[in-house]
């Protein structure tokens, strides 16, 4: 395979995790939704701690301290913008 073919899937494969990253935002903003009107607060961190440890034990095709990082950076900018729509 060609090293332009393998760059073309690379590219493929980062705007499929952009897609991802939207859709799980738009499901953010519906718990936010929820969490208003319920006069529940934006930060869980039980619910933290378990996305933590469900995803770093999920796959051990990656290292799991980069799959701790990356989703603790996500879920610093959901937190944002459930605070948003508080």
């Amino acid at each position: 395979m060609e090293i332009n073919n393998i760059r073309q899937q690379i590219d493929e494969t980062d705007n499929e995790i952009i897609n991802l990253l939207i859709k799980r935002k738009n499901l953010v903003i519906e718990i936010a939704k929820i969490k208003k009107t319920k006069g529940l607060l934006v930060l869980d961190k039980e619910r933290e701690a378990k996305l933590i440890h469900r995803v770093t034990h999920r796959s051990k095709e990656l290292d799991s301290d980069f799959i701790a990082s990356l989703f603790e950076l996500i879920m610093e900018n959901s937190k944002k913008v459930q605070e948003k729509w508080k």
